[in-house]
C-alpha cells in the first residue's frame, strides 16, 4: 500500500502500520493486530481508537473479542467532504476577520 496519502493526512508511523495491518487481516481482533503492527495490546487498542476517532476504522464492540476494520471508501470520501466544508468555513471566518481588521485600521 502507498503510505503517502496517510502521511500526508498526518498519520504517525504506528498508526500508518496498524492501519496497514488492518487492511492486510481485513478484519481484526486488537490482540492479533497488536501482534500484526508490532505493538503491545495497549497501545493497540490505543491506536485504533485514535484511526476510529478520525474515521478511517471502525470499531464492532459488540462482538468479543471487539474487532477492528477499514471504513468504506464511501465512508472515507465523505470524510474529504466534510474536510472541504470545515475548510471553506474557516476560510470565511479568516477572510471575515480580516475584513474587520482592515476597517479598524483605516478609521
Amino acid at each position: 500500500m502507498n503510505t503517502k496519502p496517510l502521511t500526508a493526512l498526518g498519520l504517525s508511523e504506528s498508526e500508518i502500520r496498524l492501519f496497514s495491518a488492518v487492511l492486510d487481516a481485513g478484519e481484526i481482533p486488537p490482540a492479533a493486530l497488536a501482534k500484526a503492527a508490532g505493538v503491545k495490546r495497549t497501545t493497540a487498542y490505543s491506536i485504533a481508537g485514535s484511526l476510529v476517532e478520525k474515521g478511517l476504522l471502525v470499531e464492532d464492540a459488540t462482538r468479543r473479542p471487539r474487532m477492528f476494520r477499514a471504513a468504506t471508501p464511501e465512508a472515507i470520501r465523505a470524510l474529504a467532504e466534510a474536510e472541504k466544508r470545515n475548510l471553506a468555513e474557516r476560510e470565511e471566518s479568516y477572510m471575515a476577520f480580516a475584513n474587520e481588521l482592515s476597517m479598524l485600521s483605516a478609521g
